[in-house]
């Protein structure tokens, strides 16, 4: 049995399926649940705080079959699955103290736990998992392989739990009526987490000692050096200007990964950490008489070059995204009710081609996502 995807007419192979070059089946499952309960007071003096507590639970199903057709293998699903199952728990609270009428200060806690529980299997054959040569049952129902207590064959299970204080300081000085300036100090905190891919291509053999090493969370992250600037103005009496821009040195101390990575995988920048990040916003808006209020927004944002994808292979085989800037814009017309609205937008107005996702399959080929390309659409909202 085998399937094709490529569009065009099968290869039939002599016993008559249809052959093909590569397929998959990708299937994630995602459940999150989230509770907090919030205090916030209301004193009339110079303090006030809030404070609560956070709980979160997350299910997180993995599995990808491939039929691989171009080695020859167009009748053996080979899979990769995992699964993980994390908690979440936190304490929070923040107080803001009025020091005089323009000046304040901020200052809270929150302490975080977080359990998270990898349940994996290394990229095997369907043969091999269900123990029976013949069958193989599985071709493209993915999730159907991630049943670890039905097909336990090398299956390894691990557990790992942090906990972790964040802090944040503001000092806030209201300048003049209508400038704001704040100096914020804060300690972030993410904790670490499982790679629901990791024993691809089963490098690990029967060793699932080494699979289970290789399998470990990453240690957390913590905030990363970085300044940002964000400014509003207020140059006409009509018009909003809002600026920001960013900039963050974000790099491994240190970098223990899969033992068959061939480089020291530290030297590589971190995923998805632009160096650069900047928006720029304005908006227009006037009364229009009886008709309402006509609004008029253009805003132009950058991201600078960033990886998407770490390669094991070599740092050639990274997979980038390159540095954008796009530019967008909007024309709202309110009625004087503000019930009724009519809108029309346009998006990426200077028609940038550039990628959202990059994954290079070295040897073989890439796999890109691309963002959408200018268009224009129409918005009416009623409100009752």
């Amino acid at each position: 049995m085998s399937y094709t995807t490529t569009g065009q007419p099968p290869v039939i192979g002599s016993n008559g399926d249809p052959l093909s070059l590569f397929d998959l089946e990708r299937a994630d499952q995602h459940q999150t649940a989230q509770e907090e309960v919030r205090f916030a007071s209301d004193f009339s003096g110079p303090l006030n705080f809030v404070g609560g507590g956070f709980y979160q639970n997350d299910s997180i199903d993995f599995c990808v079959t491939q039929l691989l057709g171009a080695f020859g293998l167009n009748d053996s699903p080979y899979i990769l699955c995992s699964n993980q199952r994390a908690y979440s728990y936190a304490g929070y609270t923040e107080g803001t103290y009025k020091i005089t009428n323009k000046i304040s200060l901020t200052a809270g806690a929150r302490y975080s736990i977080d359990n998270k529980t990898w349940n994996g299997r290394q990229q095997s054959f369907a043969a091999q998992i269900t123990g029976n040569p013949n069958t193989p049952p599985f071709y493209f129902s993915a999730l159907g392989a991630d049943n670890f207590s039905q097909y336990p064959a090398g299956v390894v299970t691990l557990h790992k739990s942090w906990a972790e204080p964040t802090y944040r300081t503001s000092l806030n000085y209201q300048l003049a009526p209508e400038i704001f300036s704040y100096f914020t100090y804060s300690h972030g905190y993410k904790a670490g987490g499982f790679n629901d891919q990791t024993g691809g291509s089963g490098v690990f053999g029967n060793d699932l000692h080494a699979f289970a090493q290789a399998a470990a969370p990453t240690n957390p992250e913590f905030a990363v050096d970085g300044v940002e600037a964000e400014v509003t103005a207020l140059p006409l009496p009509d018009v909003i200007v809002r600026g920001v821009l960013s900039y963050q040195n974000a790099k491994y101390n240190s970098f223990t990964g899969d033992t068959a990575a061939q480089y020291n995988l530290a030297t590589s920048p971190l995923n998805r950490a632009p160096e650069w990040q900047a928006t720029l916003d304005a908006t227009y808006v006037r009364e229009i008489g009886q008709l309402g209020t006509l609004t008029l927004n253009g805003n132009m944002e950058f991201v600078d070059k960033n990886l998407f994808t770490l390669s094991d292979v070599s740092k050639a085989d990274n997979g980038f995204l390159d540095a954008r800037t796009l530019f967008n814009a909007n024309i709202t017309l309110s009625d004087p009710t503000d019930k009724m609205a009519l809108r029309v937008i346009g998006r990426n107005l200077s028609n940038k081609v550039y990628m959202t996702g990059n994954y290079p399959i070295p040897g073989l080929w890439q796999f890109a996502g691309y963002g959408p390309p200018r268009y224009f659409a129409v918005e009416a909202d009623l409100k009752f």
